[in-house]
């Protein structure tokens, strides 16, 4: 059968799923809830998490991070993710795989996430949607990352179990925010991919070059980084560097995304009340792709799947501050083609928010 360059074969006539619910009503409703839930939010914050306390209790956080490309102008491939997570410096639910508590060779970490990820194509009128490029998809996973860092080095483990398909809400999640911030409704969800239940395994390992400067001054960093990935999710492996110059530098490993790590280790060197900490960072590197669910599609039924690119570079440009208890960083991230005729790469924003505490 003759094909177009870079279409993947598909099932004809992709199922369409359910009746189309009314979006309005939902939109308006969480409308509503919003203001509510924020303040919800605030007030267990400041019931739940008590205030710096001794300095031998080690730092936890609760981190926000939030990416999309509305932040660039685009709307398309990885187009929004969210997610939450709690980070303590000390050994956590996957801990014994460093053996004993590691004390002896290095202070631990862990860290417990929930994110969801959306992936769409390019024209989200088009039904159905057009078989040469990215499928919808939407991927909803709960983390568990463990570390083990030295004064100059990290070494992580993540285990990610979740589900991609219908059952991670993407559909509901992107009409309802498109709705609320009057942006194209996407209309081809119907067609996303079946739901399969993701395992993955993530270990990254990261470097730390103090290249010039002082911890109470100005200072310059080289991160270099290694991360490999296992699973029905993703399979690659991905090299890069980070360098980073500013004013009170954290001894903490760099940045992190959701598709990367997620969460790092959390800074020992407390910022001075009244004076925080800023710098600027930038980063490349590349990724080595072998399976990547979301762009070679089900993994045991056939439907959309596009050719997916062995090789995609990726950048990353930023700012982050730190203060006694907060740390805030905004990012532009840029990546190459990851499939055949894929009209251009991928550039999408960043916001992460933590809050620290003892």
């Amino acid at each position: 059968m003759n094909r177009p360059a870079g279409v993947r074969v598909t099932v004809p006539g992709w199922r369409k799923r359910g009746v189309k619910p009314r979006w309005g009503g939902a939109a308006a409703a969480l409308a509503r809830l919003l203001p509510g839930s924020a303040l919800c939010v605030a007030v267990a914050l400041a019931v739940l998490v008590p205030p710096a306390a001794a300095a031998a209790e080690p730092p936890r956080a609760i981190t926000l991070r939030w990416e999309n490309d509305v932040l660039s102008s685009t709307d398309a491939n990885y187009t929004a993710g969210f997610s939450m997570s709690y980070t303590r410096n000390s050994r956590g639910l996957l801990g014994w795989i460093w053996g004993g508590d590691g004390a002896d060779h290095g202070r631990q970490y862990s860290s417990y996430e929930l994110a969801q990820l959306l992936f769409t194509p390019s024209d989200l009128k088009r039904v159905p949607p057009d078989p040469r490029d990215r499928p919808y998809a939407s991927v909803l996973y709960a983390g568990l990352t463990a570390g083990l860092q030295t004064e100059n080095t990290l070494n992580a483990f993540k285990l990610l179990v979740g589900v991609v398909g219908p059952s991670s809400f993407g559909e509901v999640g992107q009409k309802v925010f498109h709705e609320l911030i009057g942006n194209t409704i996407p209309e081809g969800w119907d067609y996303q991919l079946e739901d399969e239940p993701i395992l993955n395994l993530i270990y990254e390992h990261r470097r730390r070059y103090r290249l010039a400067g002082s911890d109470d001054g100005l200072a310059a960093e080289l991160i270099p980084i290694g991360t490999a990935m296992l699973g029905n999710y993703l399979t690659k492996a991905r090299m890069e560097a980070q360098l980073r110059f500013g004013y009170r530098l954290p001894d903490d490993f760099g940045e992190t995304s959701i598709r990367g790590l997620g969460a790092l280790p959390l800074p020992e060197n407390g910022a001075v009340p009244g004076e925080p900490g800023m710098y600027v960072f930038l980063g490349g590197g590349g990724d080595m792709v072998a399976r990547d669910i979301t762009l070679d599609g089900n993994s045991f039924s056939s439907g959309p799947g596009v050719d997916k690119k062995a090789f995609v570079s990726s950048g990353i440009v930023g700012l982050a501050y730190r203060s006694e208890r907060f740390l805030g960083s905004l990012s532009y991230i840029f990546r190459g083609r990851e499939f055949e005729g894929q009209d251009g790469g991928e550039k999408y924003g960043s916001l992460a928010f933590t809050y620290l505490f003892r």
